[in-house]
C-alpha cells in the first residue's frame, strides 16, 4: 500500500542522499585544493545550527540505539561570526563519523566557549583510534584501514575536508582517541560574539503547514522520476495543483499550449536532457517576463546560484529540497500567493 511505497521512497531518498554527500565531499575537496572554498563571516544563531544539525542525525543514531547528547555550557553564545553552512557541515561530518564508528553507548556534542574560542567536541564510546591511524585518518582517500572503507562506507574524505575547512576558518581541529574506549573530536574557532542574527522571516512560512500554498499553480520541470514524485507530494500537501513536465523542452510546450495565466511560478530543475533550466528560462523570461522560474540545483554553489540568475530565474533551491524552504521560497516570489484560495 502506500505506506510501503513512502517507506521505498524514504530508503532512495537517504540512500541518494549519502551519495550526494560522498559527490560533494569530492567537490569540496577539489574547491579546498584550487583556493576557491569562499568562507563567510554572518551572524551565526549557534543554537539553530547545532539543533538542526542533531535533529538532521538523530535517525542514524537511533537506528543503532546510541543516545545523541548535547552539552550545551552556559558559555556559549547566542551568536557568533562565521559561516553557518560550513559549521553545520563540519558537525555533520564529525557527527556523522562517531555514529558510524559507535556500536553501543553515546556520541555527545559538547558546545562552549574556553579562552575566548569557540569550541565544539564531538565524543563518542566507539572503536577508537591509535596514534598511527590518527595520523592516517587525516590523509585523503585514506581510512584507518582498508576494511573500513568496505565496512562503513565513505570516501576516506570526510575528516581531510572538515580539518581543511576549520583550518579556512582560522581553527584548528584536534583529535584524542582509545582503542576500544572512544575518540573525541575537538574544534575550536575564533569567537567574535555577534549580535544575534536578524530572524529571516522568509525560511518561517506564514500560515499552518497544510494549505499554504492553496490554489497556487506550480508547473514543475524535472527528470528525475523520484524528484518529481517527492516535489508533487510536497507541494500538493499544502494544497498547490502541480502540473508535471520532464525537461525544459516540455515545460516550455506546456507553457505556450496553456499561456502564461495559466501558471503562478515554475520549479526548474537545470540538469535535463533535450533542453536543460538555464536554456527553458532564457526562453520563457524571453517571452514571460513577469513568471517567475525558481531553480532547482544539486548543490549550494555560489556559481550554481549565478548561473540561475543569469539565466533569468528568480531563485533557486539546492537539492535535496526542503519542504519548507520549497515553500518559503515560493511565498517569497509568488505575489498574493497566500491570497488564492
Amino acid at each position: 500500500g502506500r505506506d510501503a511505497v513512502r517507506a521505498t521512497f524514504e530508503r532512495i531518498l537517504s540512500s541518494g542522499q549519502l551519495l550526494l554527500g560522498i559527490i560533494n565531499d569530492i567537490l569540496d575537496f577539489s574547491k579546498i585544493e584550487a583556493g576557491k572554498l569562499g568562507i563567510e563571516a554572518i551572524p551565526v544563531d549557534l543554537g539553530r545550527v547545532i539543533g538542526d544539525t542533531l535533529a538532521l542525525m538523530e535517525e542514524r543514531a537511533a537506528a543503532k540505539g546510541l543516545a545523541l547528547r548535547l552539552h550545551r555550557a552556559p558559555s556559549l553564545p547566542a551568536a557568533c561570526l562565521g559561516d553557518p553552512l560550513r559549521i553545520g557541515q563540519v558537525l555533520v561530518n564529525l557527527l556523522s563519523n562517531a555514529i558510524k564508528f559507535t556500536d553501543h553507548g553515546s556520541v555527545t556534542l559538547w558546545a562552549g566557549t574556553e579562552d575566548g574560542e569557540l569550541v565544539l567536541r564531538v565524543s563518542d564510546t566507539g572503536i577508537g583510534m591509535n596514534r598511527e591511524e590518527i595520523d592516517k585518518v587525516f590523509a585523503p582517500f585514506e581510512q584507518a584501514d582498508n576494511s573500513t572503507t568496505r565496512k562503513f562506507g565513505g570516501t576516506g574524505l570526510g575528516l581531510t575536508i572538515t580539518r581543511r575547512i576549520v583550518e579556512l576558518m582560522g581553527g584548528t581541529l584536534q583529535v584524542d582517541s582509545t582503542p576500544g574506549v572512544g575518540s573525541s573530536f575537538e574544534v575550536r574557532l575564533p569567537c567574535v560574539v555577534a549580535a544575534a542574527a536578524p530572524t529571516d522571516v522568509v525560511e518561517a512560512p506564514q500560515g499552518a503547514p497544510g494549505s499554504r500554498l492553496a490554489g497556487l499553480r506550480v508547473l514543475v520541470a524535472e527528470d528525475n522520476e523520484i524528484n518529481r514524485l517527492v516535489l508533487e507530494e510536497h507541494l500538493q500537501s499544502e494544497g498547490a495543483v502541480v502540473t508535471l513536465t520532464c525537461n525544459g523542452q516540455e515545460a516550455l510546450d506546456c507553457l505556450y499550449a496553456r499561456g502564461r495565466d495559466a501558471f503562478d511560478v515554475v520549479l526548474m530543475d537545470v540538469q535535463m536532457p533535450v533542453m536543460d533550466g538555464y536554456a527553458a528560462t532564457r526562453n520563457i523570461h524571453g517571452q514571460m517576463p513577469d513568471l517567475p522560474v525558481i531553480g532547482q540545483t544539486a548543490h549550494a554553489f555560489e556559481e550554481e546560484r549565478a548561473n540561475c540568475m543569469a539565466a533569468g530565474m528568480v531563485d533557486h533551491l539546492a537539492k535535496p529540497i526542503d519542504h519548507d524552504r520549497l515553500v518559503a521560497v515560493i511565498l517569497r516570489h509568488v505575489p498574493m500567493a497566500q491570497g488564492k484560495g
